[in-house]
């Protein structure tokens, strides 16, 4: 769900429960692994209950389930388990019957965020104006849950949720924790989890959130050319494609590009205008006159008080203000600017979401951000109360929405600037019959919607313009907790798999 340079905060470290004997691990996986290299016990066998929703297209029958994926070394030695929290329609045939694997970001997200607060069927409300950590917590049907489409498969990967890992810290670090290693062994939980299932013959679909804009396309390709699976549509939410839209300097001028119409959108919504009419020539502007200054600095002062005037009007910022930026504003910037005479802080996930600042008075507003400290509280609880209380299963550990210690950890490997662009490229190249929904919210600073438009529009055309969509909502980085953006996923969703 969220940038690493976003995850400045998370919840205190797992309360390890007993470790497992050698034997115990035996008998699950036919291999003796000493008890020195444990870290936690073998999860409780899974659970599953059968359920029902009523929507506007009426009644659907679904089971829901925890499932376990073994992860196993070259030796077939089990050396972690990944939870997946389940969710199939009933008397559906296999075939027939799409099937969606579902994570968030971080990296170190659990997906429960996916899970309660858009396409899962149950729903709590989070992450909007008004919600607070302490609220009750109450789940409710989801009018916006994707079940009547596909079922569903949220992934936790290793160290996020209850998904663990038996290895020591540094080999869990070597083996999971990583740009690369993450997406080899979470492929291979996909494949795992359709072959014990019997779903090898189901269309196949993936959706993430933030970091999973990297991951899934890289997923896809790993898939298609290595395992042998094909997936007919990629879903990604407020994704990443390429961390060049990160801020490197004050030259590099595409992260400012990038970021001002999120800025704009913001404003516009305090308007009461924010609507793909009016975000129009904002975009027009940011890639046009509005690059053009950045490049040219200082050599044309009339162009740089003329940038200074248009961007103070966009963003509703004091023109001194930005004047003295340069027309340059960064996005932690701007949440504590906009809503400063007012003493408070706005969320670079989204612009308007804003909570009382807690230090009014220093220079800046610190790097957390309120809305993940904000969601996380209620996410927790309702996923814990869901396993304990609805499907009987519990865990003697806490669990991770997000992992402090995957995030502090993670390997970038070599690369100096991550992308999955080119695996996205060669993926809908590779196959025609790969649709992909790229949706964002307009406010979000933190994965700005327009980095992800300038890259789908250098794509080939190739044989079907509509192939790949990027498609906006008003709201942030969880857009998904508005109403009406809900249900515009859910039907710009539906649509691709209707496609199928």
């Amino acid at each position: 769900m969220f940038e690493r340079t976003i995850l400045t905060f998370f919840l205190a470290t797992v309360v390890l429960a007993p470790r497992p004997t050698a034997a115990a691990l035996a008998a699950e996986g036919g291999t003796s692994v000493t008890t020195s290299t444990l870290q936690q016990a073998v999860l409780p066998p899974g659970r599953a209950i059968e359920s029902s929703i009523r929507l506007g297209s009426g009644t659907i029958q679904y089971k829901s389930a925890v499932q376990m994926v073994p992860v196993r070394d070259e030796n077939g030695s089990m050396i972690a388990q990944v939870v997946t929290t389940v969710y199939l329609a009933a008397n559906r045939k296999p075939s027939q019957r799409p099937v969606t694997f579902v994570f968030n970001g971080g990296p170190g997200a659990a997906s429960v965020f996916l899970n309660f607060g858009a396409l899962g069927p149950l729903r709590i409300q989070f992450g909007a104006t008004g919600d607070t950590p302490s609220d009750r917590i109450v789940l409710r049907d989801n009018p916006g849950t994707w079940l009547d489409f596909t079922d569903l498969v949220f992934v936790d990967p290793v160290g996020t949720g209850y998904s663990h890992s038996f290895l020591g810290q540094e080999e869990t670090q070597k083996k999971f924790w990583g740009n690369a290693q993450d997406v080899e062994y979470l492929a291979r939980v996909i494949a795992d989890w359709l072959i014990s299932n019997n779903r090898l013959s189901s269309p196949k679909y993936l959706a993430g959130e933030s970091h999973s804009g990297y991951r899934l396309p890289r997923i896809t390709r790993l898939l298609q050319t290595r395992i042998g699976i094909g997936v007919k549509g990629l879903i990604l939410i407020s994704p990443i494609l390429d961390s060049a839209q990160d801020f490197t300097g004050d030259l590099a001028p595409m992260p400012w590009v990038v970021h001002l119409p999120s800025m704009a959108a913001a404003h516009l919504e305090t308007l009461g205008q924010l609507d793909a009419t009016h975000m129009r020539p904002i975009i027009d502007y940011a890639l046009g006159d509005y690059l053009v200054g950045l490049v040219k600095g200082r050599t044309d002062p009339a162009a740089m008080a003329t940038m200074a005037d248009k961007v103070s009007r966009l963003t509703g910022l004091n023109r001194t203000f930005v004047e003295e930026s340069g027309a340059r504003i960064d996005p932690q910037v701007y949440v504590r600017e906009l809503h400063r005479r007012a003493g408070r802080l706005g969320s670079g996930m989204d612009s308007n979401l804003t909570f009382v600042d807690p230090f009014p008075y220093a220079s800046t507003g610190g790097n957390d951000d309120p809305l993940i400290e904000a969601v996380v509280p209620p996410a927790t609880s309702a996923i814990v109360d869901f396993y304990q209380r609805k499907l009987g299963w519990e865990v003697d550990a806490d669990y991770q929405a997000l992992s402090r210690d995957a995030n502090n950890a993670w390997d970038e490997g070599q690369e100096t600037q991550f992308e999955s662009y080119t695996d996205l490229r060669k993926a809908v190249s590779l196959d025609p019959g790969l649709r992909v929904l790229i949706a964002h919210g307009w406010d979000d600073l933190s994965c700005p919607f327009l980095a992800s438009e300038m890259l789908i529009d250098h794509l080939p055309a190739g044989e079907d313009p509509g192939q790949v969509r990027v498609v906006e909502y008003p709201g942030g980085h969880m857009f998904y907790s508005r109403q009406q953006s809900l249900m515009a996923l859910h039907h710009d969703a539906a649509a691709l798999y209707a496609a199928h």
